[in-house]
């Protein structure tokens, strides 16, 4: 029926040729290819459920914070805190087949899964009426302990100088195996601090 519109040797390079068969694995058009960001990997990638918990700091309902960090220095019980900075205090519980470890091959030494040294934080707002969501994004660079917000982001995070930049990353770094529960001990890595700014559409 279509013989007369597309001749078999087109129709062979239109649909059976490399670019073709990438493009059905990919799901998605030509158009959409372009815009991505040719230095990010593009393979298949796995989705791990986290545990993630906002506190949400404000003004007007002041409560201190007693910043446990599960290492030496911690305040003593029943210390009275003190007011967290205003704000989304977020925590992210790191997936546990990271958090595990073994006996190193020369023995003597527990070796760990290196930890995901980049985060990409991401507020969505979906008020009623509106067509689009409202976003604000932030980049966590866990090695520097730092975070630059998503649309100032070009490739590299900023500094801060209040936190140590750590060569590696696992579940012992700073000398405590019980720093990834808590939210002291993991702010910059794998916790955050963002404004009550309403997201940007």
């Amino acid at each position: 029926m279509f013989k007369h519109l597309l001749k078999k040797k087109t129709l062979s390079k239109a649909v059976f040729n490399e670019r073709w068969a990438w493009l059905v694995r990919a799901d998605t058009d030509l158009g959409s290819v372009t815009t991505w960001d040719p230095d990010l990997r593009r393979n298949k990638r796995i989705l791990v459920p986290v545990d993630v918990q906002a506190y949400v700091a404000h003004e007007s309902n002041p409560e201190p914070l007693v910043p446990v960090t599960g290492s030496r220095g911690d305040p003593l019980p029943f210390a009275e805190g003190s007011i967290p900075e205003t704000g989304v205090h977020l925590h992210w519980a790191l997936p546990d087949a990271l958090l595990r470890g073994a006996e190193s091959s020369a023995g003597g030494e527990l070796e760990m899964t290196e930890l995901p040294d980049h985060w990409v934080v991401i507020r969505s707002l979906f008020p009623v009426g509106i067509k689009r969501p409202m976003l604000r994004g932030w980049v966590v660079d866990a090695k520097k302990g730092s975070q630059t917000p998503l649309d100032l982001y070009r490739g590299v995070t900023g500094e801060n100088v209040e936190k140590p930049t750590y060569d590696r990353l696992d579940g012992t770094v700073g000398g405590s195996p019980l720093w990834t529960a808590c939210y002291h001990a993991s702010a910059g890595v794998s916790a955050s601090t963002t404004d009550l700014k309403i997201c940007r559409g």
